[in-house]
């Protein structure tokens, strides 16, 4: 045992530089192979759907993107289809708006949301300022979205909303 000289820490090893790279290698391998799936909102995610247009044929389809204007859809047999908006009656321009989340709100909501978003903006000013309280600006936040929502609700019995559009407005109320 005279000759050999003590080992170091393991800590304190130098690795030589291909080991370190196939170390390397397997670990970003095996956090690979364990890692959940990244969630998507892919097109093979959503079944086909039946959509009408003003002419009353029916275009079976996925719905891909959607502005103010067009609409792609992945037909069945996997080519894609952009078609303009205006083809469509006013329910399935809903529709598609809020499965692709661009559903534009009537003034009165896209006004409510405005004020609101001031408020709150006002508020988180007024907190870090040092002028008001969290608690009381969060009793004013909630107050100020409980009114976005009631302007909703009354659009909604005045049959000037949907349900569903007024559902989807609801839940995009100013955070």
């Amino acid at each position: 045992m005279e000759g050999k000289r003590p080992r170091e820490p393991l800590a304190q090893r130098q690795m030589k530089p291909e080991a370190k790279e196939c170390l390397l290698i397997a670990v970003v391998l095996a956090c690979a192979a364990f890692a959940a799936p990244a969630a998507t909102n892919t097109v093979a995610d959503a079944p086909p759907q039946s959509y009408t247009n003003h002419a009353g044929h029916v275009l079976v389809g996925t719905l891909v993107t959607a502005d103010l204007q067009r609409v792609t859809f992945r037909m069945p047999g996997g080519a894609t289809r952009t078609l303009p908006l205006s083809i469509f009656p006013p329910a399935e321009r809903e529709r598609i708006g809020i499965d692709s989340g661009t559903l534009v709100p009537p003034p009165a909501v896209a006004e409510a949301f405005a004020r609101c978003r001031r408020s709150l903006q006002r508020l988180d000013v007024l907190v870090e300022a040092g002028q008001q309280s969290e608690e009381s600006a969060d009793k004013r936040r909630d107050l100020e979205r409980r009114a976005v929502r009631a302007i909703i609700a009354d659009l909604e019995k005045e049959k000037r909303l949907t349900p569903a559009a007024a559902a989807y407005f609801s839940e995009r109320v100013p955070r």
